[in-house]
């Protein structure tokens, strides 16, 4: 009786623990989550200059490369369902929309990017989320003046 009473407390005991370990660990990770995306949301729906959108290609091309985010023969990256993030910018030319993905962008160079486009006014449009992860997982900036 006594042996079956311990076992059946040792079994809670260790139910209780394998719960309090997740729970912790999905409370870390939901953390780590709205850190990353604080990253980015803090510049949603505010004008902001070239050099803020060189400093938001930088993080996400960072961020990809730190998670090992795979890229295809185009030298973009590949969207995953957990850690990537996808961006595009809308450019204006001649009252039209270009868009271009930040790889292209930032392939061919930051510095060029910033020196003909760091006065001009940009805004983040458009956010979304990893269903999985809660991350961010697309940016969408649009150029507001040409």
């Amino acid at each position: 009786m006594k042996k079956t009473i311990l076992i059946i407390v040792a079994i809670f005991i260790i139910c209780l623990t394998v719960i309090g370990v997740t729970i912790n660990e999905n409370s870390r990770k939901l953390a780590k989550a709205k850190e990353l995306n604080n990253q980015y949301e803090i510049y949603q729906d505010k004008e902001i200059y070239g050099t803020d959108v060189a400093t938001i290609i930088n993080k996400m091309v960072d961020h990809n490369h730190k998670n090992e985010v795979e890229k295809d023969e185009e030298g973009k990256f590949i969207e995953n369902d957990t850690t990537s993030i996808k961006g595009e910018i809308q450019f204006l030319y001649d009252e039209e929309i270009v868009i271009h993905p930040i790889e292209t962008v930032y392939n061919r160079g930051l510095s060029s990017f910033i020196s003909n486009f760091n006065v001009t006014k940009f805004k983040l449009v458009e956010i979304q989320y990893h269903d999985k992860t809660k991350q961010v997982s697309k940016i969408v900036l649009k150029q507001l003046e040409p």
